[in-house]
């Protein structure tokens, strides 16, 4: 995720950049992207993760990098930041595999840059989509949902291993160490601690 978010984004709310009320830069604009990666690619066993912060005007990280171990012991690698200058570059999410590679990206993650999966040459036409507003589509899915009695498309236990390993790596961006999964406890508020000695380190 290559992004920019200006001062004045963090200057016109009291909520912004907060770790109490926004909770940092992965929640806030990363979770969708790690949402997506962690649906693809399984349970995660252990984080390792760092992150820095360049403007002084927010408590949050402005950049954050991760290394995931999957179960099946696949590795995944998290790179996120909102200091692209002097706009938004867009999002792009890879998959290296055994039979195939496949990378989407675009400033909406709408574009195919590379498919190829082994005797599956009909997969780039699939992957296809004309879906450009994935917000609306997911409020219009937990609406129906409530109206027609049934589970959403995405249940409460799939929507927290996104969290968990937002968690894990602000977790192990604190303790210096990989962090293993699950979690038993975390908050963001832990984080308002680093931000103070990240405040002593750049002065």
């Amino acid at each position: 995720m290559r992004i920019n978010r200006s001062d004045d984004y963090f200057a016109n709310s009291t909520w912004k950049g907060t770790w109490k009320k926004d909770g940092g830069m992965l929640i806030n604009q990363g979770i969708h992207l790690i949402d997506l990666f962690t649906w693809l690619m399984g349970n995660i066993k252990e984080v390792y993760g760092d992150i820095t912060r360049n403007r002084k005007n927010k408590e949050i990280e402005d950049v954050a990098a991760g290394i995931v171990t999957f179960s099946n012991q696949a590795k995944g690698l998290i790179e996120a930041n909102t200091i692209t200058k002097p706009a938004n570059l867009g999002y792009q999410l890879n998959i290296f595999a055994e039979k195939g590679t496949i990378s989407i990206g675009g400033k909406g993650l709408q574009e195919i840059i590379h498919c190829y999966v082994e005797q599956h040459p009909e997969l780039e036409s699939e992957l296809q989509s004309n879906a450009t507003d994935e917000h609306l589509l997911m409020y219009k899915d937990f609406i129906e949902a409530i109206q027609k009695n049934r589970p959403p498309l995405v249940s409460a236990k799939e929507s927290r291993k996104a969290l968990e390993t937002i968690f894990a790596l602000y977790h192990s961006a604190l303790k210096k160490q990989p962090v293993p999964l699950p979690l038993s406890a975390f908050s963001t508020e832990e984080m308002i601690t680093w931000s103070k000695k990240g405040d002593e380190y750049n002065d």
